[in-house]
């Protein structure tokens, strides 16, 4: 992901790294800076360091001075269920915040079992995202995400994509004018077809 904080671009990079630490990976970061107008780099690459230290499947996105990720935190224990977090990046003092799970009203477990997020940003700075319920059989859902501290992590606008399960991989993308829309795609197994996996995409209209 790339962004224009303070003049100056710079990309980030996030991966799920193994973790000497911890029985599970988790994800890591490092970003470099670059000349808006020329286009060269500026300087040499961050040294890598923990967004959180127990994750998977990031996702992350930039628009503006905003950029958030969004990974799975996987259970601490036999039985517990993984959930979705989000974090966002500070460039004034170059690290990230604490990690807040996805929560919808009063509840804070609406992505328990869940998995495989993705992250967007439209031009009106509201953050999208998209994953999949393994508790409704891979069922995709998609919101609009607080970005702000502290309401870092609710939700708004939640729905179902589509009413269909065995989603796998979603994807999401914001167009790049105001009152744009958003797409979302994923592939599925339709056995009962006799077909392999099929891609599968869904338009919301932007408002």
């Amino acid at each position: 992901a790339t962004d224009s904080a303070t003049n100056t671009g710079t990309v980030h990079v996030v991966w799920e790294e193994e973790n000497a630490e911890f029985i599970v990976n988790g994800v890591a970061h490092r970003y470099r800076n670059f000349n808006l107008q020329t286009g060269n780099w500026k300087g040499d690459w961050s040294a890598v360091h923990w967004i959180f230290e127990s994750g998977q499947d990031p996702a992350i996105a930039g628009r503006g001075d905003l950029v958030v990720v969004a990974f799975v935190q996987p259970p601490w224990e036999a039985g517990a269920p993984t959930e979705i977090n989000v974090a966002r990046w500070a460039p004034g003092t170059q690290t990230w915040s604490e990690p807040s799970r996805l929560r919808w009203g009063q509840k804070d477990n609406v992505t328990f079992y869940c998995k495989q997020p993705d992250v967007a940003i439209d031009a009106l700075g509201r953050v999208w995202m998209t994953w999949v319920d393994e508790a409704s059989d891979g069922q995709p859902y998609w919101a609009i995400v607080s970005a702000e501290l502290p309401t870092l992590g609710e939700l708004s606008s939640v729905d179902i994509i589509l009413d269909t399960v065995h989603a796998q991989s979603p994807r999401i993308a914001a167009g790049p004018e105001a009152g744009d829309g958003v797409w979302s795609t994923w592939n599925k197994d339709v056995p009962e077809l006799g077909e392999g996996e099929i891609i599968r995409s869904a338009f919301k209209p932007g408002n």
